[in-house]
């Protein structure tokens, strides 16, 4: 860091970085509100390596939603799009969608690291993809899946390649199936009770995850999202508050226990409310990222 930057010139410039690096994210807000030269020290990416090699990192979650085809990540980013899809690579979240036309697509970066949308925009696939499209992270790479085939994406070069699918880039397709720690899983919601199944690809067949004692019931028109949350399983849904005014999004952390090759225990840990949010809002995806 330059000395002038320091939010305290009467400490080294190592010293705070190390002390700061040490602190947890979720008090980041409000150091960047004591003044610049915080603020301007919680966004630089040194302070996210040395929170690397410190062994600090923190899972990360990021709930995108969407309102009136206008996408919204926190109040930074609103763009026109008749549709959205989003996925985490590298500490960035790429966001992509269709513009008002239906047929031109366009991407978004953005750095979880500095906060900021990366001015480097992605290039579209010239493969003429059709609506229903999601870009996901596939064997560390970006790839964009659809009915019609699988695009990864050529960083170095910037260019999309065409590529063989997998029966694994399917499962990418619906909103209801999440890889974690290398196992597929799903939410089934009943009118009586709700089931979380793991497949298991060696006997070829999903099975029930046990365990989760103290998982809520989900309401039967709630969206229901997972993510991979540091190899545990977050869970976030929706529901109206009386009135219907407003929706409330909620969220649970589930550890997760393989016992022996047949059989993975689920343990909830937590489950609260955690946003609410206007009822013209439609929870669209939740990601998580290591920072």
């Amino acid at each position: 860091m330059q000395s002038q930057t320091n939010p305290n010139p009467s400490l080294p410039d190592d010293l705070i970085l190390s002390c700061v690096a040490r602190v947890s994210r979720l008090y980041y807000p409000a150091l960047s509100l004591v003044s610049k030269s915080f603020r301007s020290l919680i966004a630089s990416p040194e302070l996210y390596k040395t929170r690397s090699l410190l062994d600090r990192t923190e899972s990360c979650l990021y709930i995108l939603y969407c309102t009136s085809n206008t996408w919204h990540e926190g109040p930074r980013l609103r763009v026109k799009l008749m549709s959205c899809t989003a996925c985490v690579l590298d500490e960035k979240i790429y966001v992509s969608g269709r513009c008002k036309d239906g047929d031109s697509m366009t991407f978004q970066v953005f750095d979880t690291n500095t906060q900021t949308w990366d001015p480097l925009s992605v290039p579209c696939s010239e493969t003429k993809h059709d609506f229903h499209y999601k870009i996901v992270r596939f064997d560390g790479k970006l790839h964009l899946v659809s009915y019609k085939g699988v695009d990864a994406y050529n960083s170095k070069e910037g260019r999309w390649d065409l590529v063989t699918p997998s029966i694994e880039h399917n499962k990418y397709l619906y909103d209801c199936y999440r890889n974690i720690g290398n196992v597929w899983y799903t939410i089934v919601k009943g009118d009586i009770s709700t089931s979380v199944w793991w497949y298991h690809s060696e006997e070829r067949e999903w099975r029930d995850l046990k365990g989760m004692v103290g998982l809520p019931k989900f309401p039967i028109d709630a969206c229901l999202r997972m993510v991979d949350y540091g190899g545990k399983m977050a869970v976030l849904w929706d529901d109206y508050l009386p009135g219907r005014r407003k929706k409330m999004i909620w969220c649970a952390e589930i550890a997760l226990e393989r016992r022996g090759s047949l059989e993975i225990w689920g343990k909830v840990e937590w489950f609260a409310h955690v946003l609410t949010v206007p009822r013209q809002y439609e929870f669209v995806k939740v990601l998580a990222a290591t920072l």
